[in-house]
């Protein structure tokens, strides 16, 4: 006997390790975003553009 809730786990986790792959391919490119920006502030102030 299949059991729907077990197909929808399954359904749920295919789901959840593409979301979780692509958060960590994401991160660290999240990370030299944020660095920018706050490069960019540190100097906005001295650098007119």
């Amino acid at each position: 006997m299949f059991n729907p809730f077990e197909g929808i786990g399954i359904l749920m986790h295919l789901l959840l390790i593409p979301y979780i792959l692509l958060r960590c391919i994401a991160y660290p490119f999240n990370m030299i975003g944020r660095l920018f920006d706050w490069l960019a502030d540190k100097y906005a102030d001295k650098v007119s553009f």
